[in-house]
């Protein structure tokens, strides 16, 4: 197949993308490798709202039109190999019509799995939850949480038409992780290979693995998964969450009392594990003067005593760690129907409940902090990586599955 990669990327690349992607581990294989940016086509909002820390990476193309990528691929068709970070759906069909017009070969990234609402909504246990949700968050306007799930029925409607309807083919591969990964693919892809890997995050628990880091905290502490609740540049993407506090300084001093109740009963300091894309420098203190570490979770939950979240996507690394995870519940978001159907799906995928202030309180250290090994072993298996996939960095397996060296379907 092709010996140049091309990622089409729906936000600018960041240097941390840049390390994630793998690009100097593909480039050691022989492939040339190219970023796609169709921010200006997906989410111009994000561009307005956000200022991402960008990689100095040269080969980016930035598009500002449909025509422009079309163009692109009319003049660069050859021994090119096109990767997807999104099912399709109405704002990319056309990139997926024109992969086959120019019969250009392609695969989807379906690895980084994440419980799903779904799970919740189901119809076994959908009553008792939505009771719990509206006793736990006193939410007034519930139907919210109905609009979120008819967006998702639309798109599962979209997912059942036939391809040649949609004027497209299927991919080479499906690059896949946990089997829990497969769960959401669309019935489309059924039949196309998988190349069973893992998440992006198993890579960075596999680098610490590998090498020999020390600690970049001295001290025994609590980390806190921060995921920029308020801030986060995912809420102008277009489809993505909702703007979540109107006055995000209720958010911090709710959660700062959290971390004083934490602190008072396990005895050790709250450090902050800070979300990749936030930007804290430019914010007044907003942990009461905590230590905030960036670009370093995973180091920095391999050494923590325990891990607290509401619900970021790094409990992958504490389950991997086989670190306590206690899970914390957010103030009161406003008519939320989108951040607690998620954090109450991973919560109880792990056999956990969201703690509130009052529950805190009167904490049960040795029940919340014991590590089910079953349960974090299930875990691994349906969201992380399956036991049979190569124990080896995500883009290794790329390389070697699309040059034809080896393949793990």
């Amino acid at each position: 197949m092709g010996k140049e990669i091309c990622f089409f990327i729906p936000t600018p690349l960041t240097a941390r993308d840049y390390k994630r992607f793998g690009v100097e581990l593909l480039q050691s294989q022989g492939f040339k490798v190219t970023f796609l940016d169709i921010t200006r086509l997906m989410n111009q909002e994000y561009l307005s709202n956000y200022q991402p820390e960008l990689a100095s990476y040269k080969n980016v193309m930035v598009f500002e039109s449909r025509k422009d990528i079309l163009t692109f691929f009319e003049k660069n068709n050859k021994d090119m190999f096109v990767i997807i970070f999104s099912a399709v759906n109405w704002c990319n069909l056309f990139v997926y019509q024109a992969l086959k017009k120019h019969k250009i070969n392609y695969a989807v990234f379906h690895a980084n799995a994440y419980p799903s609402p779904d799970f919740i909504m189901s119809n076994e246990h959908k009553t008792n939850i939505v009771n719990h949700i509206k006793k736990l968050t006193k939410i007034k306007n519930f139907n919210k949480h109905m609009v979120y799930q008819l967006l998702r029925m639309k798109m599962a409607l979209f997912q059942k038409l036939p391809n040649y309807l949609l004027g497209i083919r299927p991919p080479q591969y499906v690059f896949a992780g946990g089997f829990k990964s497969l769960v959401g693919l669309s019935k489309r892809w059924g039949n196309v290979k998988k190349m069973w890997a893992h998440t992006l995050d198993y890579d960075l628990y596999l680098d610490i693995k590998l090498k020999d880091r020390l600690p970049l905290v001295t001290t025994d502490y609590a980390l806190f998964l921060d995921e920029y609740l308020p801030f986060h540049p995912d809420c102008f993407v277009t489809g993505g969450p909702p703007i979540p506090y109107k006055n995000p300084k209720t958010y911090y001093d709710h959660l700062n009392k959290m971390f004083d109740i934490i602190e008072n009963k396990f005895g050790i300091p709250v450090v902050i594990a800070a979300n990749p894309r936030s930007q804290y420098q430019s914010k007044p203190d907003c942990f009461n003067g905590r230590q905030i570490v960036k670009d370093a979770t995973p180091d920095l939950i391999a050494h923590a005593s325990c891990v607290f979240l509401h619900g970021s996507t790094s409990v992958n690394c504490a389950v991997l760690f086989r670190k306590p995870i206690i899970f914390l519940m957010p103030l009161e978001i406003e008519n939320d129907g989108f951040y607690l159907p998620h954090y109450l799906a991973l919560s109880r995928e792990l056999n956990k409940q969201l703690l509130d202030m009052d529950m805190l309180q009167n904490i049960d250290i040795q029940k919340e902090t014991q590590v089910d090994e079953k349960i974090y072993s299930s875990f691994v298996e349906a969201y992380i990586k399956t036991l049979n996939s190569p124990k080896k960095y995500f883009w290794e397996i790329v390389a070697n599955t699309i040059g034809g060296k080896n393949e793990h379907f």
